[in-house]
């Protein structure tokens, strides 16, 4: 997740070998208890043109 935080459960799941539902549970665990608390978008060195 660190990595690509835009990543669906389901990716998640299969990155790490676990069911969709467990996936599921280990992340939104760690957000109620206030770890996880946002995440962020950052901007890549490559410029914006129209």
């Amino acid at each position: 997740m660190q990595a690509d935080a835009r990543m669906t459960n389901r990716e998640l799941a299969v990155s790490v070998g676990v069911a969709p539902s467990t996936s599921l549970e280990r992340l939104r665990a760690p957000r109620r208890r206030g770890v996880i608390t946002g995440f962020t978008a950052g901007r890549g060195t490559v410029p914006v043109t129209r």
